[in-house]
């Protein structure tokens, strides 16, 4: 009994055992939700106030797209990078590089986009190809109905549709090279016959004359033309016009019709009178003032 009572102890013991635990795992629970809520405190503080990392934000190649930035090698390499003033010989290298590498860029896009082209017309004959090994021409389909048969001709028609025949194809080539020869000339026209001090006239001639429309009359067989005729200051004016209507002169000296005949008041005309006077006495009244 005795070595059970040392090995055991007494209850007042075992209690206070316990009661220690106890007050342990207490405390341990404690700091646990004391941790657990300043981290979700700083969860939300960081939610709140820093925004969230997207590529725009972490990407540190955002000028990767600019002239400036071509590569990372270049940028690491370049010797002027820090430099505040260029002379005139790095500015043209600096610039000769720029233009080399655009050369390069285009060259390589060029390759691109014809290898793209290659590759989708390869696609396009690849399923033409299978097309026509699986399915048969309109032509060798079976037609078994009268609606088939009528649908059938009805396209055929259509694909005919304004196709020139044989004869008619002739023809219409012959016409068009036949136009195009006819563009093809000089215009054919027959220029005037009068010349002056040796210089001909080059205006066209009026039809089954000789001669322009200006110098007709110099034709003593012609009685469709007569001169103006008009005299003034002693100068008979010889301008060409048609003889046909009495009295027809050139447009120099057309007579114009009078002006139609307006009936004006009394008051009228010295409200006139008074503001042409007015107006005559304001350019005077202003260089007197200058």
């Amino acid at each position: 009994m005795g070595r059970k009572s040392k090995k055991c102890g007494s209850p007042k013991e075992k209690k206070k055992r316990k009661s220690t635990k106890k007050e342990k795992l207490e405390a341990d629970l404690t700091k646990a939700a004391l941790g657990r809520s300043q981290v979700l405190e700083c969860a939300s503080d960081s939610d709140s106030d820093v925004d969230m990392a997207t590529m725009e934000n972490v990407w540190d190649g955002q000028n990767e797209d600019s002239s400036d930035a071509e590569s990372v090698e270049s940028q690491m390499d370049d010797s002027l990078k820090h430099a505040g003033a260029f002379s005139l010989e790095e500015v043209a290298a600096i610039h000769h590089k720029k233009l080399s590498r655009l050369q390069l860029l285009y060259q390589r896009q060029y390759e691109r986009l014809a290898y793209i082209m290659k590759e989708k017309r390869r696609k396009y004959l690849i399923a033409l190809k299978k097309e026509k090994e699986t399915l048969s021409s309109i032509a060798d389909q079976a037609r078994t109905s009268a609606k088939d048969q009528k649908l059938y001709d009805k396209l055929k028609a259509l694909n005919r549709y304004h196709r020139r025949s044989a004869s008619e194809s002739v023809a219409y080539l012959s016409q068009i090279e036949k136009r195009q020869k006819d563009l093809a000339k000089p215009p054919s026209y027959t220029k005037c016959f009068y010349s002056e001090g040796g210089v001909r006239c080059s205006k066209s001639t009026i039809p089954l004359t000789r001669y322009c429309f200006k110098h007709i009359l110099e034709d003593p067989n012609q009685f469709l033309f007569r001169a103006c005729g008009c005299e003034k200051a002693d100068t008979i004016c010889r301008d060409t016009v048609t003889g046909l209507c009495a009295g027809e002169t050139c447009i120099l000296h057309v007579k114009l019709p009078p002006l139609p005949h307006v009936n004006i008041s009394t008051e009228n005309s010295k409200m006139l009178k008074r503001e042409t006077s007015v107006q005559d006495q304001r350019p005077a009244f202003r260089m007197t003032a200058k």
